[in-house]
């Protein structure tokens, strides 16, 4: 079926470029028939200048025998031009012997003005010469002028009347072309009918040549076509028509026979895609078991992770709590085993009075560390400028020791922030402690803040905030050039008790309370840190909007 398609499709091909090449044919039929039609209208063309040019020089030279004739019929009258009797004889035998003279007329140039004297026809002859007319018969020649406005056209021709060398006056006249226009006419007519008859020759012969040459061969072709669209594809078309006929039918002849060969090749690849298509169902049914089992351990292998990390993270509060706890339990087991060696009451007190303090130091360590894991906050107007310059004032005198300067902008005027004064305390001091700890060898600390609205966080976004930040935030930006965060731990950080200080013995705890501690007041955090650069720290607070609002957050 897909054969015969393919050739119904160059059939219906061929079909569509027989009217093509008829109409190619015929293109070329009609630019012969122009070209035919322009040779012959370029030899009318320059027939007709030529007789018009011969024309010309010779009715200029007829009325210049004319002029002299005239002049002299005026010499033999006593040499006076204003001789009426002898003009009118002049005239007389000038239109006799030149019939197609038209309005002879003499001019008097002796003066300035080149008037009339006398005219065959006065009602249509100018009283006076031309400037041009006149300086040019003054000086001995002749002016021509063709004349077309009339039905009957001429030359104009004003040439000087001469008596015994002297110009005495003009003869003008008009010179009919009647006669060559009927000479023009008649090459006319003879080029019409040459051309009706090239045009039918040319015609007649493209005909016969493209029924001999295409449509006969393309037919012949055709009817093969339909033949191998019946499924007869042993068939072939004849050769015949001109050459590239010929090779049209001869690439047809070749295409049949390849698609024949074609066909089988195909039969037997589509039962080897058949065979392939069964093995990779087998195979992908396989894969996505093994996928699914492979899925399930990885599953099972980062809850385990999950759990351990957590396990991790217990144990390492358990050192801390150990470590903080150690040194007071030690001294209450030494006091307690001398209280029983001591029998005064003066010793006994001593000794209670080391345990009691030692007891009294454990309850204190142990609510500092339920308060780094516990945060309560109460919102109100706070000075954030203000808090900044409380921490400096802590932190700063020691930055030039570690060679680490500080820069800060804090615009005067803010807006107040709602959050709670203590939380936002400790969360400033633990950012600017991280900055100095990131930079051993020194280096530069920025502290800034500056009113925003809708404007977004560079960095990695890790708390988004709530829609308070909408209606305009106060953003501070605490920026070091340490040695920066990796990017595999930029999100790690924020988790309780990970910390990449172990050398500095880090509690892991700072950050997440950070973290806590903004979401809580619902504003916005983000960091931003290149290795080797530096890490910056946006975080992004809520205004106080006026109303005493009081929000206790607890988290653990």
């Amino acid at each position: 079926m897909g054969n015969g398609r393919r050739v119904s499709w160059i059939g219906d091909r061929l079909n569509a470029a027989i009217p093509r090449m008829a109409g190619v044919l015929g293109g070329v039929v009609v630019t012969g028939i122009v070209l035919v039609l322009l040779a012959i209208a370029l030899a009318n063309m320059v027939d007709t200048m030529v007789i018009e040019r011969a024309a010309a020089q010779d009715r200029l030279d007829a009325f210049l025998r004319a002029a002299a004739a005239m002049s002299r019929i005026v010499g033999n009258a006593g040499d006076d031009i204003r001789d009426m009797h002898a003009l009118n004889e002049a005239f007389v035998n000038i239109m006799e012997l030149r019939p197609g003279i038209r309005r002879l007329s003499v001019y008097d140039v002796s003066g300035d003005t080149g008037m009339l004297i006398t005219s065959t026809d006065p009602g249509q002859t100018p009283a006076t010469l031309s400037d041009q007319e006149r300086t040019s018969v003054r000086a001995g020649r002749a002016v021509t002028r063709f004349d077309d406005a009339q039905e009957d056209r001429g030359w104009i021709i004003t040439a000087p009347v001469v008596v015994k060398g002297q110009v005495m006056g003009a003869l003008r006249g008009t010179f009919s072309i009647a006669k060559y226009d009927r000479l023009i006419e008649q090459e006319r007519a003879f080029g019409k009918g040459l051309a009706v008859a090239m045009v039918a020759l040319t015609s007649l012969v493209f005909l016969l040549l493209l029924r001999v040459q295409v449509h006969r061969p393309v037919a012949l072709l055709l009817q093969a076509m339909r033949r191998t669209e019946g499924g007869d594809q042993a068939s072939q078309a004849p050769l015949g028509g001109s050459s590239d006929i010929r090779e049209v039918v001869s690439q047809y002849n070749r295409m049949v026979d390849r698609i024949r060969v074609a066909a089988a090749v195909k039969e037997q690849l589509l039962q080897e895609i058949h065979r392939f298509n069964d093995t990779l169902q087998r195979k992908v049914s396989e894969t996505t078991e093994e996928l699914r089992r492979t899925h399930a351990m990885l599953e099972e292998a980062r809850a385990q992770a999950e759990r351990t990390e957590k396990l991790a993270a217990l144990g390492e509060l358990s050192a801390v709590v150990a470590h903080e706890l150690g040194n007071p339990l030690n001294a209450i087991s030494g006091n307690l085993q001398m209280l029983e060696d001591d029998a005064t009451i003066e010793d006994r007190d001593r000794h209670l009075s080391v345990v009691r303090a030692e007891v009294k130091r454990m309850i204190e360590i142990l609510h500092h560390i339920l308060e780094s894991t516990h945060v309560r906050i109460e919102r109100s107007p706070v000075d954030l400028n203000a808090v900044i310059r409380d921490v400096l004032a802590v932190s700063a005198p020691g930055l030039p020791h570690r060679s680490i300067g500080l820069v800060t902008d804090l615009p005067q005027g803010l807006a107040p922030v709602a959050a709670d004064p203590q939380t936002l305390h400790g969360v400033i001091v633990n950012l600017v402690t991280n900055a100095i700890q990131a930079m051993p060898q020194g280096g530069e600390l920025a502290i800034c803040t500056r009113y925003i609205r809708n404007e977004e966080s560079d960095g990695t976004l890790v708390v988004a905030g709530t829609h308070e930040l909408e209606d305009g935030a106060i953003r501070l930006l605490v920026r070091d050039t340490g040695h920066g965060i990796p990017p595999e731990y930029v999100q790690r950080i924020f988790e309780p008790f990970f910390t990449t200080r172990q050398a500095q013995r880090g509690t892991g705890l700072g950050l997440a309370i950070c973290h806590r501690a903004v979401s809580s007041a619902g504003g916005r955090l983000a960091v931003q840190s290149v290795v080797g650069q530096g890490t910056t720290f946006t975080i992004d607070l809520p205004l106080w909007r006026g109303r005493r609002r009081r929000e206790a957050c607890d988290g653990e």
